[in-house]
């Protein structure tokens, strides 16, 4: 079973990845701030990995991440919830967030994550919260923010992120310069998101 992958990124789209692994090609599901934070084609990258075997495939989730990689498979023990599902969720809600909204009981936050509606995510809250109640001590989880990078950074780490996803420079900035003067300064994978929809939306 694979557990990890360090190699060269050959590919990055919008919900994958595929890494060069000594020769061999890896594609990767992962979460829209996974992508974000692998480099360009061409760089190296490590990722966690969850391996699964199904009747007719076998799939790859990558990780940049223990606690998005613990979150996921607290996911994965909730009724109706499969791999492709929880990736889906973590696009929408990152790790961190959606621990927050577990703990504090707060379904509302945890519906806007993509594909969940009110009732889902009420089941989830009570699924969920003896699962992330026990969470590996080791890995830290705070709802603080980090200090927030100057706009200048952001709009350049928003259109390299685009960019690294496919998209045109030209589409990138356009894109990251909407969603920065509607949004101001948040965490980059909360812009990714917005840009992503606009592009989509384009």
């Amino acid at each position: 079973m694979i557990a990890r992958l360090f190699g060269k990124v050959v590919e990055k789209g919008l919900d994958h990845a595929v890494l060069d692994v000594g020769g061999v090609g890896y594609k990767v599901f992962a979460s829209v701030g996974t992508l974000a934070s692998l480099p360009p084609p061409g760089g190296e990258a490590a990722l966690r990995v969850h391996t699964h075997v199904a009747e007719a495939a076998l799939d790859l989730y990558g990780f940049a991440d223990a606690l998005e990689e613990q979150v996921f498979h607290c996911l994965l023990g909730a009724p109706n919830i499969g791999c492709k599902k929880a990736i889906q969720m973590l696009s929408g809600l990152p790790a961190e967030e959606i621990v927050d909204a577990v703990r504090s009981e707060d379904a509302k936050r945890l519906a806007g994550a993509h594909g969940v509606g009110k009732k889902t995510a009420e089941r989830l809250v009570v699924e969920l919260k003896d699962r992330i109640g026990a969470l590996s001590a080791s890995v830290p989880v705070s709802s603080k923010k980090a200090p927030e990078p100057a706009l200048e950074n952001l709009l350049e780490q928003l259109m390299s992120g685009l960019v690294g996803l496919g998209f045109k420079i030209d589409q990138a900035r356009g894109a990251a310069e909407s969603t920065l003067e509607d949004l101001g300064e948040d965490e980059l994978p909360v812009l990714l998101r917005d840009a992503l929809r606009r592009l989509r939306r384009g």
